[in-house]
């Protein structure tokens, strides 16, 4: 029998992180680590050198975008798989940063939902994983089909 693959969970929403796990492990026979912050996330990396990441991108502590490059800047972790999730209005908070690599154009005189469809619509989900250099992106809500799937393929690219 071939060994469980190991996936750790980053995301402060306890709950989501708790189903996600119970999910993974019951339906697919993963091994899940949780972690509730960036710092906790990142150790737990480190230390157990996954087969995937799956990371929120707005948490305490340090951000999913930070956590990302500690890991590829770790040259035992450099090539895990990682798939970062985020609610829409987190990805407005990042498309006004710095931080990213790529821009929408968000109306100011426009209610928040909807520049926040805007740059999901505007930017498809490649190119947001791409900009933050990761094999997947889910957006908040999502269903675990996807979630199963997008973990699979990205276990398989690696």
């Amino acid at each position: 029998m071939a060994d469980k693959k190991v996936i750790v969970v980053i995301d402060d929403e306890k709950d989501l992180a708790r189903l996600v796990k119970d999910i993974l492990e019951q339906s697919q026979g993963y091994e899940v680590h949780l972690a509730y912050d960036g710092i906790t996330g990142r150790e737990l990396v480190f230390t157990l050198h996954p087969d995937l990441v799956l990371s929120d991108l707005v948490m305490p502590q340090i951000k999913g975008d930070r956590l990302i490059k500690d890991i590829r800047n770790n040259p035992e972790t450099k090539n895990t798989p990682i798939i970062l999730m985020s609610g829409l209005g987190e990805l407005t908070l990042f498309q006004h940063s710095e931080q990213t690599k790529w821009n929408a154009q968000v109306d100011p005189d426009l209610p928040q939902d909807y520049n926040e469809k805007v740059i999901i619509s505007e930017y498809n989900i490649e190119e947001i994983a791409k900009a933050f250099g990761v094999q997947g992106f889910l957006t908040k809500p999502f269903d675990f089909k996807t979630l199963v799937d997008a973990i699979a393929q990205a276990i398989r690219s690696r």
